[in-house]
């Protein structure tokens, strides 16, 4: 294949990852030039059609890699797992989700894989690092989904929620035979995981880095439950602002009946009965609330305040809804 007296070649794509960029600008180029030749009209409409042609077919699509793990920022470990990706992967957009985690929370790190990774396109490549059990005999794993992305982690539960979630395809588990040595047997993030993920982003397949596997860790980490008409459920997260965020997806508050104005909530040893809002501004400032954020489960914040700082809270706690002045009797 030829264009503008270029031959462009597999070979030449693998030397050059970028040379789709430069054939667009080329491309861009001399549609903008011919227009200096031409009359006012044709120049508007060639300049129209420069505007509104999708030149996104003929773009490589740059990989992308998510990371979530409990590392932290202040020492240089994500700088590490970054660095081993991009020794691979140059072109790899690598997204961090967070570096936040508690140390060893993999329930924490369960729910924020199960809420943050939905959002990425098909394709994207996410690494999951919370491993308390690093170094032992507990398995490297590769899962890919029906929804198009390829998760990659220890093998602890860690990623159930999200690839249960997603639809699981298939499962791999990581041949240390087929990876470079590991320098230490304490940083499977850089070692294992992050060189993984580089390989499947410039087009390894699975296969040729593990065997297929029937079964993975199954942790059921988010099942609010019901008793004595209420709803038992656990606080997940706090965000910055101060958002508590549950367990509670609205099939489970359904659980209690149709979707009600007001809720009964008891938590950290209070009762409170609570409007369920769609926004923080339905109430007034310093007004307590209840809504599904951005998550998608249901959160107790404070129009412009925060409410783990009111009420005390966190995670790890638990919480009892139910509907208004809801009883047996």
């Amino acid at each position: 294949m030829s264009y503008l007296g270029r031959k462009l070649t597999d070979a030449h794509a693998k030397v050059c990852p970028y040379h789709d960029y430069l054939l667009v600008s080329e491309i861009v180029h001399l549609l903008a030039s011919y227009s200096s030749y031409v009359t006012p009209s044709i120049k508007s409409n060639r300049e129209n059609f420069i505007e509104g042609f999708d030149f996104s077919p003929l773009v490589r699509k740059r990989p992308i890699i998510t990371l979530t793990t409990d590392y932290g920022l202040e020492d240089p470990y994500v700088a590490e797992v970054k660095a081993k990706i991009l020794s691979i992967a140059r072109d790899a957009q690598i997204v961090d989700i967070t570096h936040a985690i508690p140390s060893f929370d993999e329930k924490r790190g369960a729910f924020i894989l199960l809420t943050a990774t939905k959002h990425f396109p098909k394709g994207t490549i996410h690494v999951c690092v919370v491993d308390p059990k690093v170094g032992t005999e507990r398995k490297g794993i590769i899962v890919v989904t029906k929804s198009g992305h390829t998760f990659v982690g220890p093998d602890t539960g860690l990623m159930w929620p999200a690839v249960s979630a997603a639809g699981i395809m298939s499962i791999y588990e990581i041949d240390e035979l087929k990876i470079p040595p590991r320098t230490c047997e304490t940083f499977h993030g850089r070692d294992v995981f992050a060189y993984v993920a580089a390989k499947l982003a410039i087009g390894v397949k699975p296969a040729r880095l593990g065997k297929k596997i029937k079964h993975m860790m199954r942790v059921e980490y988010f099942e609010p439950t019901i008793e004595d008409y209420w709803l038992c459920a656990e606080l997940m997260h706090i965000d910055k602002f101060g958002n508590i965020i549950t367990n509670v997806s609205k099939e489970s508050l359904m659980l209690l009946g149709p979707i009600a104005e007001k809720y009964e909530v008891e938590l950290c040893g209070r009762h409170y009965i609570l409007p369920l809002c769609k926004t923080y501004g339905e109430v007034p400032v310093g007004s307590m609330l209840i809504l599904f954020g951005g998550t998608g489960f249901l959160e107790i914040a404070v129009n412009m305040g925060s409410a783990a700082e009111i009420i005390g809270a966190k995670v790890g706690e638990r919480i009892r809804i139910r509907r208004e002045q809801e009883s047996p009797y």
